[in-house]
C-alpha cells in the first residue's frame, strides 16, 4: 500500500481522484491541493495505465515537488514510448512471502 509510509511517518496524506475514462490522476485537482507544506507527489499507476504524464512532470517542476512513482502494480507500463518506471524516483515492492 503506497500510503503506508506516509501514515507511519504521521505526515498528512491527501488523495486526488482519477479521471474515470483514462484512470490518469486529475491534474487540475493536484494543482488545487498543492500547498507550501506539500513534500511529495506519490503517483500510483495501475493495470498498465500510466499516471506520470508530461503534465504531472510539469507540475513537479513548477512547484518544486518531487514525484515518487509506485510502479509495483504497473511494471512494464509504457507512456509516450518510455517505460513508466523510468521516471524520477521509483518504488517497486513485491511481496514474495508464501503462506
Amino acid at each position: 500500500m503506497s500510503a503506508m509510509p506516509v501514515i507511519i511517518s504521521r505526515a498528512k496524506l491527501v488523495f486526488i481522484d482519477i479521471e474515470p475514462d483514462s484512470f490518469e490522476i486529475n491534474i487540475e485537482k493536484i494543482k488545487l491541493k498543492i500547498t507550501a507544506n506539500t513534500k511529495r507527489i506519490i503517483s500510483v499507476p495501475m493495470w498498465g495505465y500510466s499516471t506520470c504524464t508530461s503534465e504531472l512532470l510539469q507540475i513537479s517542476k513548477d512547484y518544486n515537488v518531487p514525484i515518487i512513482e509506485d510502479t509495483a502494480q504497473a511494471i512494464g507500463t509504457i507512456n509516450k514510448g518510455k517505460y513508466s518506471e523510468l521516471f524520477r524516483i521509483k518504488l517497486v515492492c513485491i511481496n514474495n512471502k508464501i503462506k
